[in-house]
C-alpha cells in the first residue's frame, strides 16, 4: 500500500485517482485493440495455411501429371 505524507489535500489525492483512472482505461482500450489484432491475425494465418495445403496438393498432382 502507497502511503502519501500528511500535507497533501484531497485535491491531489483525486487528481492522482483521476489519473491513474485515465491510464487504466488507455490500458484497458489497448488491450481490446491487441486482441482484436491478435485474432485477425489468427484468421489470417489459418488462411495461409489452407491455401499452402491447396498449393501443396497441386504441386503433389502436377508432378503426378510428368
Amino acid at each position: 500500500m502507497i502511503t502519501l505524507p500528511f500535507h497533501h489535500n484531497c485535491d491531489s489525492l483525486v487528481w492522482v485517482a483521476s489519473v491513474l483512472s485515465s491510464v487504466l482505461t488507455q490500458l484497458k482500450t489497448e488491450a481490446q485493440e491487441l486482441e482484436e489484432s491478435n485474432e485477425s491475425l489468427k484468421e489470417t494465418i489459418k488462411g495461409l495455411k489452407m491455401e499452402k495445403n491447396e498449393l501443396r496438393k497441386e504441386k503433389m498432382k502436377l508432378k503426378a501429371d510428368k
